[in-house]
C-alpha cells in the first residue's frame, strides 16, 4: 500500500544517509586500500596523492537504509498530458532501489579492476531495465513555448536510453570539481522556467511537474525553495479547479487533498482543504 512521504520524512532520510556515509567512509577507505582499489593522480583528477576510492558503497548503504525506513512502497505519478483521466502511472520504489544498487556495484567493480567500456555499458543498460521494468518511465517531453510530445509506447525505450545518458553525464563530469552540482544548477534552472510557462498558459499539470523537479534540485535552505513550493501547491490546486468547473467534483477533491501532501507548509492548503471538505 502506498503511503505518503511527508517533508519532514526526506529531511530525516537525508540525515540519516549523510551520517551514515560519513560514518562509513573511513572504512570503505580501508578496504579500498586493502584490495588496491585506489585512484593515483592523473591528469584528468583532482587529487594530488593516491586517494582511496568505493566511497560510493558508503553512500549506498546510507541511501538504502534511509530508505527502508522512509521510502514508500509506491510513487503514484499525476496524469500526463492527453492521457485517460486517473492515475498517470505507479513507480515500484523498490525498482529504483535496485538499480542504484546494481550501477553502484558496477562502479565498485570498476574502481578495483577497472572495467572495458563495454562491460560498463551492459551494467548501465541493466540498471535502467530495472528502474523501468518498475514504472521510471518518460511517456511525454515538453518543448519549452513550443509543443507536448507523447511516447505512450516508446516511453519505456527511450526512458532507458535517457538513464544511460544521464549515468554517463554524471561519469564524465565527475572529474571537475564543482561540474557535477553547477549542472544540477543549470537544471533546476530550466525546470522552474518551464513550469513557471507552463503555469501562465493554464498547462498546470505540466507545471507541477516542473515545479517537483525543480524543488527536488535544491538544497533544502535555498532561499528560493518556499517560492517553488508556494508555486507547486498553487499548480495542484489550479488542476483542481478546472476539474471542479468540468463537473469531475471527485478528481478535484482529489487534487485538493494532493496539496497537502506536496506542500504541507503552503499557504494555498488552507484553502485546498477547505474546498475539498466543501466538495
Amino acid at each position: 500500500m502506498a503511503v505518503a512521504m511527508r517533508y519532514w520524512h526526506a529531511v530525516f532520510a537525508f540525515a540519516v544517509a549523510m551520517a551514515l556515509a560519513a560514518a562509513l567512509t573511513p572504512l570503505a577507505a580501508r578496504v579500498a586500500s586493502r584490495f588496491g582499489a585506489i585512484d593515483f593522480p592523473r591528469a584528468r583528477g583532482l587529487n594530488q596523492r593516491p586517494t582511496p576510492k568505493l566511497g560510493g558503497l558508503a553512500i549506498l548503504i546510507g541511501v538504502l537504509v534511509s530508505a527502508a525506513i522512509w521510502l514508500p512502497g509506491t510513487i503514484t505519478l499525476p496524469r500526463v498530458p492527453h492521457a485517460p483521466p486517473g492515475s498517470g502511472g505507479t513507480v515500484q520504489t523498490w525498482a529504483i532501489i535496485a538499480g542504484a544498487a546494481l550501477i553502484a556495484l558496477v562502479g565498485a567493480v570498476d574502481d578495483w579492476r577497472a572495467l572495458s567500456p563495454p562491460v560498463k555499458l551492459v551494467g548501465q543498460i541493466a540498471a535502467a531495465v530495472i528502474a523501468v521494468a518498475g514504472g521510471v518511465r518518460v511517456n511525454d517531453l515538453t518543448l519549452p513555448f513550443i509543443h507536448t510530445l507523447t511516447f505512450p509506447h516508446e516511453g519505456g525505450v527511450l526512458s532507458a536510453i535517457w538513464l544511460v545518458g544521464l549515468m554517463n553525464v554524471v561519469n564524465f563530469s565527475d572529474g571537475v570539481d564543482g561540474l557535477a552540482a553547477g549542472l544540477c544548477t543549470i537544471d533546476g534552472i530550466a525546470f522552474t522556467v518551464i513550469a513557471n510557462s507552463n503555469f501562465e498558459q493554464g498547462n498546470f499539470d505540466k507545471a507541477e511537474a516542473g515545479y517537483t523537479n525543480a524543488e527536488s534540485l535544491m538544497p533544502a535552505n535555498d532561499p528560493e525553495r518556499a517560492a517553488i513550493v508556494e508555486r507547486l501547491a498553487a499548480s495542484i490546486y489550479k488542476q483542481g479547479e478546472q476539474k471542479n468547473k468540468a463537473g469531475d467534483s471527485a478528481a478535484a477533491v482529489e487534487d485538493f487533498l494532493r496539496v497537502s501532501k506536496m506542500a504541507p507548509g503552503s499557504k494555498v492548503r488552507v484553502n485546498a482543504d477547505f474546498d475539498a471538505a466543501a466538495l
